[in-house]
């Protein structure tokens, strides 16, 4: 059997940067299982939603964690050229959007070609997105679903260091906070999935902590985790029991290359919307065969622009994992650094500055314990169980015929009667 250890970087932030604080430590977990063990995902990766539906072929019950703040920024930016509204469509879409040839053109992503002048406005593009890729997430009928947002404002990130996100350009459009997040919340409620939002912490953060507390109950050691986000964070975490669905980028996108949900796309019911299903294994592949709890430890070297995390000046991504691999995690590599064979890592990491900085950004990227949340203030099986909504899903089918979503109501109805056929 292989040994595989799942270090759980979930340290409260602790705003002394320039000290260890005693009190903050990072939970772990060891787990041993076979190479062929049921619990394990495949080592393939997966776009089809039948593919991540099965699991690999091996049956279990899985719980869906959506990084939902991602998803509305993702929406908004892949769909609010499209320019619609809920009168159907804008008379004149932005030039920056591809011209349809025809109503059906709109059709096949669902869109009504009718344009109703006495509705009110309302611009329904990103939303429409939203929707469209949580419905992709939930036709791949997990057991139990919790859908994360981002708390308003800063959070403890930004107490330990105030320039962390700073180099992203411009300021988040307000139609996303004003609008967008709103909405997105209420097709949530809508559907009654269970949604949470902590003050102070980032969805990663609590999708972490529900990771973690799913991974140490007894009552759930049945249940596999997936983690629905593009967001490399999560790296940290991956394991024999937890894997991430990752969105996929398409090279261009335009009206005719939107496939119809109820077309037979390669891409699942989903039509354009593509997840791949990314493990351990495929983690390995990439880093050079780290382990995924040495994620931090790698970033803590070489940084994250996105993030504006910034790791230690002349080291990269390789000079990291070529550092790890030699001396194996962080600690070991500070007191070796004069071993350390390049001049500029070894100079850096022999340098006051170098140190605080891996420690620094070792602490911005590390996942963050949520107590309140780790107390288990909720019930997996009332809280967290996915299905039909109790009022039978007339909430949601009143919004998406508000929104003229009449393409989405025959897609969620098959959906539910899915959920149906499990009671």
């Amino acid at each position: 059997q292989k040994q595989r250890e799942e270090t759980w970087m979930c340290s409260a932030a602790a705003v002394d940067v320039g000290e260890e604080d005693e009190s903050t430590s990072s939970l772990s977990s060891t787990s041993t299982s076979s190479s062929s063990s049921s619990s394990e995902f495949p080592a393939t990766k997966s776009t089809s939603t039948a593919a991540v539906r099965a699991g690999g072929g091996v049956h279990r019950d899985r719980i869906l964690l959506v990084d939902a703040s991602s998803l509305v920024y993702r929406a908004y930016y892949a769909y609010h050229y499209l320019s619609l509204s809920s009168r159907g469509r804008y008379e004149q879409p932005p030039w920056s959007a591809p011209a349809p040839d025809s109503d059906s053109d709109f059709d096949s992503i669902g869109l009504e070609g009718e344009y109703d002048e006495d509705k009110e406005v309302v611009d329904t593009s990103s939303i429409f997105g939203f929707t469209r890729m949580l419905l992709t997430l939930l036709e791949t009928l997990p057991s139990y679903v919790s859908v994360c947002f981002d708390s308003k404002g800063k959070g403890l990130r930004h107490d330990i260091f105030p320039a962390y996100k700073e180099n992203r350009k411009g300021k988040t459009p307000e139609f996303i906070k004003e609008t967008l997040f709103p909405q997105a919340k209420q097709v949530v409620k809508a559907l009654q999935l269970h949604s949470i939002e902590v003050p102070g912490y980032e969805a990663d953060d609590l999708i972490a902590t529900l990771t973690r507390s799913v991974l140490d109950s007894e009552s759930s050691s049945s249940l596999d985790v997936d983690i629905a986000s593009p967001d490399k964070d999560f790296y940290q975490i991956l394991g024999p029991r937890v894997r991430m669905l990752k969105p996929l980028k398409k090279k261009s996108r335009n009206l005719s290359s939107y496939a119809s949900p109820s077309s037979s796309s390669p891409y699942g019911t989903g039509g354009d919307i593509v997840y791949e299903a990314f493990t351990e294994f495929g983690f390995r592949e990439e880093f050079g065969g780290l382990e995924p709890h040495m994620f931090t430890d790698l970033l803590a070297l070489a940084g994250d622009s996105s993030d504006n995390i910034p790791g230690v000046r002349g080291i990269g991504p390789k000079t990291g994992v070529k550092l790890i691999k030699e001396f194996g995690d962080l600690e070991s590599i500070f007191r070796n650094a004069s071993e350390i064979e390049g001049k500029v890592a070894r100079n850096a990491l022999m340098s006051t500055e170098g140190v605080e900085a891996a420690k620094l950004s070792k602490r911005l990227v590390q996942l963050n314990h949520v107590p309140d949340l780790a107390k288990g203030n909720f019930e997996l099986e009332s809280d967290l169980l996915f299905g039909r909504p109790s009022d039978g899903g007339d909430e949601l089918l009143e919004l998406f015929r508000y929104y003229d979503f009449q393409s989405l109501i025959p897609r969620i109805e098959t959906l539910w009667n899915e959920l149906d056929k499990r009671k």
